[in-house]
């Protein structure tokens, strides 16, 4: 009997994890603004970079400064999904705890 209900415990959980995973995993129309602006911006920050590399190897103070640029936008980028990942999983195990609490 307990083998059973930690057997449909799981499934329930598997069943949570799939299509909470196929929720998140859909890109928004919030989630399309954040890109197109963010790649566009570091398109732009790379071609700079790359032309002042082409051009003046000798800058370099100028080139590390857009390098830094672009770093801290990719960056920005990464941490964007890693925020709405974290939330995402937060609330999977807050309401894992809520069913846990209420057996």
């Amino acid at each position: 009997m307990l083998y059973e209900k930690i057997e449909e415990h799981l499934n329930i959980l598997n069943t949570l994890f799939e299509a909470r995973d196929e929720e998140i995993a859909t890109i928004t129309s919030k989630d399309k603004e954040e890109l197109k602006e963010t790649n566009s911006r570091l398109k732009q920050k790379e071609s700079k970079l790359k032309e002042l590399i082409n051009k003046n190897g000798n800058q370099a103070k100028i080139i590390l400064d857009l390098f830094y640029e672009y770093l801290e936008l990719s960056n920005n980028k990464n941490a964007y999904y890693d925020q709405k990942y974290y939330k995402a999983g937060f609330k999977d195990a807050v309401g894992l705890l809520m069913i846990c609490l209420n057996e």
